[in-house]
């Protein structure tokens, strides 16, 4: 089970001043009915008792869809130079406690607003964590946990975001995770998934007894049943399809493939929510376009595909398709979309 860790506090004068002069930054994205945000490590404070792990995705299901208003999930990531002496924003912090302080100060100031925390981005990419897997779960997933939770005993604690790429030993990254008390730590896992071809390829990496070859790693769900930890709830909060290039999939074909992914993930009872990456284009030329709507802000094909979804879900058919057509309220809480922001963090220091 998830327990205190020792040597949480408020970390050194030094590292209090570099905070209040704002040296760490918020960045990530918002959406439609349940917004993305990720924030970067830094911040102080204290807590007092651990709040209770949660497993049941049912009842989560229950929970979000009795609020009409929109959602965050923000996810906390990522270390200024103060805490780590390297400067490089993928490594871990040199003292748990500054991590911790961070957390438990971002948790309490918006505690009112938002109830969703995930703890760090693709750890198991060197370019956002350059730690080991035993220390992404004891030192930020268990240290997070806890201080989220003293925080704000009612939020949801999510992880761990990793990213699924064979070369990325994701299953062996999970595996490490779930040990020692991690699965306590973690009420709704969540994923990155960029592997399918289309929409209804996508599931062939997540569902449980799907074909793979021997060299190719499980999907995900065959993986959390070998972990025991199947019966949680699972959001794919990244997934999507470049357009653009002449490599990428066309604006016609990514559309029909975000409307297979959104009618695949409505038709299982596993995927609580999906988060496509991303809502608008990058207007950097060098960088992939995966937005539904173009730079300019005039939309794609996706977007209005998605948008139709929302208010009426229907089977795009083919391969995959259950067919027919559902009725009744749109179930818009399995949909979001992802927003860029960025803002400041210099008042974190000051608690309600």
């Amino acid at each position: 089970m998830c327990r205190r860790v020792r040597g949480a506090g408020r970390g050194s004068p030094e590292q209090a001043e570099a905070r209040r002069r704002g040296e760490n930054v918020v960045q990530g994205a918002a959406g439609h009915q349940h917004q993305r945000r990720g924030v970067q490590h830094g911040g102080a404070g204290r807590g007092a008792r651990l709040g209770e792990c949660r497993g049941d995705r049912h009842r989560f299901r229950e929970e979000a869809r009795a609020e009409d208003e929109p959602k965050i999930f923000a996810t906390l990531a990522y270390t200024p130079a103060w805490a780590n002496g390297t400067g490089n924003i993928a490594d871990p912090p040199t003292d748990t406690a500054d991590w911790y302080d961070f957390v438990y100060d971002v948790v309490r100031r918006y505690r009112d607003r938002i109830k969703y925390w995930g703890m760090w981005n693709e750890p198991n990419l060197d370019g956002f964590f350059t730690g080991s897997a035993w220390q992404y779960r004891e030192w930020i997933l268990k240290v997070g946990y806890q201080a989220a939770k003293e925080a704000d005993g009612g939020c949801y604690v999510l992880g761990p975001d990793l990213a699924h790429l064979s070369s990325s030993d994701w299953p062996d990254w999970l595996e490490e995770i779930m040990k020692a008390g991690g699965a306590d730590c973690i009420d709704i896992i969540t994923h990155h998934c960029y592997k399918g071809d289309t929409g209804w390829a996508m599931f062939k990496y997540l569902d449980a007894g799907s074909f793979h070859y021997a060299w190719d790693p499980p999907p995900l769900m065959d993986v959390l049943a070998d972990l025991g930890v199947d019966d949680k709830p699972v959001w794919l909060t990244e997934t999507g399809w470049p357009t653009a290039s002449k490599d990428d999939v066309s604006e016609a074909e990514q559309a029909e493939y975000y409307h297979q992914l959104l009618w695949g993930v409505h038709e299982r009872d596993y995927l609580a929510k999906v988060f496509p990456y991303e809502i608008k284009d990058d207007p950097s030329p060098d960088v992939p376009k995966w937005g539904i709507i173009r730079a300019d802000n005039t939309p794609k094909q996706a977007y209005d595909r998605y948008r139709a979804f929302i208010a009426n879900p229907t089977d795009p058919g083919g391969s995959g398709g259950c067919g027919g057509e559902l009725t009744g309220a749109p179930d818009a809480d399995l949909l979001v979309m992802m927003l860029p922001a960025m803002m400041g963090l210099a008042l974190l220091r000051r608690k309600k």
